[in-house]
């Protein structure tokens, strides 16, 4: 009894295989329809054998189809995932069996990868590319799908997952020339190593940058380039962002993280945050879509 209420137990925390035809064996179903039907009219022999290799071809793709996915187990890499759509999401998939599986692919809503095989006993890691519009998003559900070897038939397996993702837009400027409004008084130029020489430049540059002579003479910005790189620091606070969606309003920040390498921000939801890499950029971001965004599943 106790031996048998395991069975039932194990067999419950396996992942149900589903099965079923693809388009194209629902069109060699409906010739082997046919072929039944000229069989049944005429009763010719060679339509008989037909259909027969025909039924043996379909049952024996079945059986390959449900057996390539058997031991095969998919996970998501569970560190918190950041970044512009298509956005790709790290996933492990484990063959446990001692067969081959091949012609895989990872599914899901908005998501997809691309077909690989596995050898026996072998994981890898892959990614499955995430196409949704900008927001907080819940992964609930992958699955991986089969149609090994004749493409007859489609397996797929469902795996449960609990996955939270952050799809940031594309930096964008919304400000044109505008400069955050404390920059100039209160933006910090820390220049080390010995002056070098003068560059053309269209970047944003402080006054201290910029050789004045040179500008009055020719019209043009050039800056002074020195030997070890320098800082350029900015605050942005809420004026900054006046009038800005919540969208908007990151865009033009990750627009200005492209130009300055260090940013104080001060926007009165959050906390006082400095910001000099881009994953110190995706860290306060995610804050801030946590505040104003509501989650959505998946």
């Amino acid at each position: 009894m106790n031996r048998y209420l395991k069975f039932l137990s194990d067999k419950s925390k396996r992942e149900n295989i589903y099965i079923f035809f693809s388009p194209n064996g629902l069109m060699i179903l409906l010739c082997l329809g046919l072929i039944f039907f000229i069989c049944i009219i005429y009763g010719n022999s060679m339509a008989y054998l037909g259909l027969f290799l025909f039924f043996t071809t379909i049952s024996l793709s079945a059986i390959i189809t449900n057996e390539n996915l058997r031991d095969v187990k998919l996970s998501l890499v569970n560190d918190i995932q950041i970044g512009q759509s298509p956005l790709p999401l790290k996933v492990i998939v484990e063959n446990n069996g001692q067969k081959e599986c091949l012609q895989i692919e990872i599914e899901g809503k908005k998501m997809s990868s691309g077909r690989f095989d596995l050898k026996a006993v072998e994981t890898i890691n892959t990614d499955v590319f995430l196409h949704e519009e900008v927001g907080v998003i819940n992964l609930n559900r992958l699955r991986l799908i089969s149609s090994f070897p004749f493409g007859l038939f489609q397996s797929w397996k469902n795996f449960s997952l609990k996955q939270t993702v952050y799809l940031l837009p594309v930096a964008n400027n919304h400000r044109g020339e505008y400069l955050p409004g404390s920059m100039i008084k209160d933006r910090i130029i820390m220049e080390s190593g010995d002056f070098h020489t003068f560059i053309q430049t269209d970047r944003v540059l402080s006054p201290n940058e910029i050789d004045w002579k040179k500008y009055a003479q020719w019209g043009i910005l050039f800056g002074k380039k020195y030997d070890s790189p320098h800082l350029l620091q900015v605050e942005i606070t809420d004026f900054d962002l006046k009038g800005l969606n919540t969208i908007e309003k990151m865009e033009q920040i990750l627009y200005w993280a492209e130009i300055f390498d260090l940013m104080i921000l001060k926007l009165e939801d959050l906390e006082e945050t400095v910001v000099d890499s881009n994953e110190g950029v995706n860290a306060y971001l995610k804050r801030y879509m946590d505040k104003h965004f509501e989650i959505k599943n998946i």
